[in-house]
């Protein structure tokens, strides 16, 4: 979404938006090659303050749905 729409949405500044805690949760989606690493960092809610967690417990947390939402870009290819 928007950098305006998501800072509105969430009441977190833009580089600090969580997916917990929010107040109007919007939809949260995970790239489904994340599930596959053993964890990952997420903001715990300002500037410079994260914490790892596996991606499970952030799926099962945020209600997040797995997708294929990044591009991954191939070496010698036309937009890569």
């Amino acid at each position: 979404m928007a950098p305006a729409d998501g800072e509105r949405l969430t009441g977190y500044r833009l580089g600090a938006v969580s997916p917990f805690g929010q107040k109007h949760r919007p939809p949260t989606g995970l790239q489904t090659d994340v599930l596959s690493v053993p964890s990952v960092y997420v903001s715990a809610g300002r500037r410079g303050l994260e914490r790892r967690l596996t991606p499970e417990a952030v799926r099962r947390a945020t209600g997040a749905a797995a997708a294929a939402i990044a591009v991954h870009a191939t070496p010698g290819k036309a937009g890569g």
